[in-house]
């Protein structure tokens, strides 16, 4: 039996050691692509994978060591209640993690505000989700809040909108007020970078100092 102990641990280490370097392969395949999805799932997928085959080692532990695994497992089941009632938010993060990776609201690098949070996404796993705020701190969202609440993402915009204001001198007359604004959509019209189909630029208002022109555009 301690042979046979021993021979189980070594095997197991060399699982591990085989585990690590595969997903190392994949770690470095999936820095290569331009998905940010693969990136977050080998960690996830690599934590799986050693936890199996912890469970099968252990399995062929206790065998070796002369325990009824089928009745230890039977017994495990009839305590299996207790554990689910007592692990309900586990399961509802893991059930939202899964909900996340399927419909892939947002990916790793994105700039979200979910909840109050805002920041870029760092990491996402199956119970939680990491947030690195604008302040450097990170934030832990668990993953059934996610899935009940909205996410805006910021990252997946196809343009940013700009709005400011644009000072004129009261001396400026009607005719130049209206041949500046038009020299303003000329360029928003012209400019390849610039949404042309939703942009205004008029006259705001009067303000302290001078005419104020409102710029408003998406680029």
């Amino acid at each position: 039996q301690i042979a046979s102990l021993i021979a189980a641990v070594g095997v197991l280490q060399a699982a591990y050691r085989g585990i690590d370097i595969f997903m190392d392969v994949l770690t470095r395949r999936a820095s290569e692509t331009e998905s940010k999805l693969d990136d977050s799932l080998v960690p996830l997928l690599r934590t799986a994978v050693r936890l199996f085959v912890t469970f099968v080692g252990l399995l062929f532990v206790l065998q070796n060591l002369d325990i009824n695994v089928s009745s230890l497992i039977a017994g495990l089941g009839l305590g299996g209640l207790a554990i689910a009632l007592a692990a309900q938010d586990t399961v509802r993060n893991l059930l939202g993690g899964v909900t996340i990776f399927a419909d892939k609201p947002f990916e790793v690098g994105d700039w979200v505000v979910v909840d109050g949070v805002e920041g870029t996404v760092e990491a996402v796993g199956f119970r939680s989700t990491r947030v690195r705020t604008f302040y450097n701190s990170q934030m832990t969202i668990p993953n059934s809040i996610l899935i009940k609440t909205t996410v805006d993402n910021y990252g997946r915009r196809q343009f940013r909108r700009w709005s400011t204001k644009l000072s004129l001198l009261y001396e400026t007359t009607p005719e130049q007020v209206d041949a500046f604004c038009e020299g303003a959509r000329e360029l928003v019209r012209n400019h390849p970078m610039m949404r042309r189909d939703s942009y205004q630029v008029f006259l705001n208002e009067f303000g302290e100092s001078g005419i104020d022109i409102l710029v408003y555009v998406f680029w």
